[in-house]
């Protein structure tokens, strides 16, 4: 699990690190490596429902033009625009991870 995978389960999922156990308090997730957003997207789509939970929208688009980090996110927040996020990345998983930090993180 990378370090953005924990940031996503505790900060934007919610769930409270079990060490002792092995799991994620509070999730369905079996166990604690199993929780990977940057690179499983049904995950990082778990990811996007709690931030529309949270009141946030959601932007995602491919890039044509950028060769490395062509996937584009924006999370916008309807109730702060200051707390909105935005992240390029290689592929959309990762992208949808790094504006989730970006704006839940503020």
């Amino acid at each position: 699990m990378s370090e953005l995978d924990r940031k996503m389960a505790e900060r934007v999922m919610g769930w409270t690190l079990a060490v002792s156990i092995g799991i994620w308090e509070g999730s369905l997730v079996e166990s604690i490596d199993s929780f990977t957003p940057t690179t499983d997207i049904s995950q990082a789509f778990e990811v996007v429902e709690k931030m529309r939970e949270k009141d946030y929208t959601l932007s995602l688009y491919e890039n044509p033009f950028f060769q490395n980090k062509k996937w584009v996110v924006n999370f916008i927040s309807t109730k702060d625009i200051n707390r909105s996020g935005e992240a390029f990345a290689t592929t959309p998983a990762m992208a949808i991870c790094l504006a989730a930090e970006n704006a839940a993180c503020k």
